[in-house]
């Protein structure tokens, strides 16, 4: 929530920030209802892949996970590392939490390279850094479906 109180302060002329919620994720966007709401539906199918995928081993966080998606590439690296188009934070008590930042509008598979991420940051927290990214850049192309898992090609 802190990170979006700084997206309105980063960009005072943005007077129209938009929201999408479902039970797992809040969508906060300044680049429209409908980026929201597309953001929304990709993290939802993202995570449909991963439950599918992982099965007993991944249980969703009871906490939503907020998705700030800057229209802006120059306020989001006020919050980000550089040559990045995505991030995954881990929240570290009630007042940070696990949240993921987006640079622009459709970057679906940086999307779901974050939320493997925090996937496999909730499965373990000490697998060697090449062994997490590894997954998130292979697990990034997984679509589900309504009864199926493929890997995009």
């Amino acid at each position: 929530m802190l990170l979006v109180l700084a997206l309105i302060a980063a960009d005072p002329c943005a007077s129209s920030l938009c929201t999408a919620t479902s039970t797992h994720f809040v969508v906060y966007t300044d680049a429209g209802p409908l980026v929201a709401e597309r953001t929304l539906h990709d993290a939802e199918r993202t995570l449909q892949a991963l439950r599918f995928l992982l099965g007993d081993l991944y249980s969703a966080p009871a906490e939503v996970l907020p998705i700030v998606l800057f229209s802006s590439p120059g306020i989001y690296q006020k919050f980000a590392p550089a040559r990045t188009a995505g991030i995954y934070r881990s929240g570290s008590n009630w007042l940070t939490p696990d949240t993921v930042l987006l640079a622009g509008v459709g970057l679906s598979l940086v999307l779901s390279h974050e939320l493997v991420h925090r996937a496999t940051h909730r499965l373990t927290e000490t697998a060697p850094p090449c062994v997490v990214e590894g997954l998130a850049e292979y697990y990034q192309w997984l679509q589900a479906r309504d009864d199926d898992l493929r890997l995009a090609t």
